[in-house]
């Protein structure tokens, strides 16, 4: 539903330069530290310009560029449910730690089965969260709920800060969401709405992730190149295969529990960003 400069050895990193938010083919970006199996301490290449010493067969290979652009999926990456909301409409508790694990467990099975070929709906997502939730009917609770309609506006924290810190540094920022509607109105009531630059929401654009075509709706209104963009999301299926499909030059997943091993470019949260992009 619906996220280093380079250091030459025993040197300081050397400063490099960086051209404004659509800067064309031969702009010049810092190397980022990136995950390759293999390579580094806990697979975390060193910032170094161009080739890394590779290591025991694996290691790591070219430094890694900063994006122009970064778009965010909004639900389980920058807003969650709204827990104390969410038990009024239930007349049921709510507890935020659970419902925080119980959001990214239920995602990881949703996408999976998706992966595998089925045909399951957010209907069956809503069912196994609040399952997870512990909650005494969760074949019920997600018409009580009315499917979650505008109540995703509980802001992860970490996440305005991080999106600032994106913005200070240069990069374009936009959201594209498998939402109802609402998510506009949800990002705003959570105090993100003027943060991005525009929001797509699949309900208002006739198509859904992980079709292509909603990533490059989104880029074609930010004018820039799914080359020089990533994305970041909590589904495999949607999120990271969508991305990828589209042509996106990477797409992180939102993994806090640690539950996609197999998935190269994992960050806990939005809050990580800042830190693998900084200058």
């Amino acid at each position: 539903r619906r996220q280093t400069e380079g250091a030459g050895a025993g040197g300081p990193p050397a400063r490099l330069r960086r051209t404004p938010p659509g800067g064309g083919r031969d702009a010049v970006f810092p190397p980022l530290l990136g995950r390759f199996p293999g390579g580094g301490r806990d697979g975390v290449c060193p910032p170094l310009l161009g080739e890394v010493p590779r290591r025991g067969g694996g290691g790591c290979s070219l430094a890694l560029m900063l994006p122009n652009a970064v778009l965010f999926d909004a639900g389980g990456t920058l807003v969650l449910q709204d827990p104390v909301r969410m038990a009024t409409r239930l007349d049921h508790p709510v507890d935020t730690a659970t419902a925080f694990e119980a959001h990214y467990r239920a995602m990881a099975e949703f996408s999976r089965l998706r992966l595998d070929g089925g045909d399951h709906t957010w209907d069956w997502w809503l069912e196994r969260y609040f399952t997870l939730l512990g909650h005494p009917h969760p074949e019920t609770a997600g018409v009580l709920i009315d499917r979650g309609y505008g109540l995703w506006s509980w802001p992860i924290p970490g996440v305005a800060d991080a999106i600032e810190a994106l913005r200070a540094s240069g990069v374009r920022v936009a959201v594209i969401s498998n939402s109802d509607g609402s998510v506009e109105q949800s990002l705003g009531e959570a105090g993100l709405g003027s943060l991005f630059e525009e929001v797509v929401d699949s309900e208002v654009v006739g198509v859904k992730k992980p079709d292509p075509g909603i990533f490059h709706l989104a880029l074609e209104r930010l004018g820039m190149s799914a080359a020089s963009t990533w994305y970041v999301g909590d589904s495999e299926y949607h999120d990271v295969g969508g991305a990828l499909s589209a042509g996106l030059a990477r797409a992180f997943l939102i993994d806090p529990l640690g539950l996609h091993p197999a998935v190269p470019d994992r960050i806990t949260g939005v809050a990580d960003l800042p830190r693998l992009l900084a200058t």
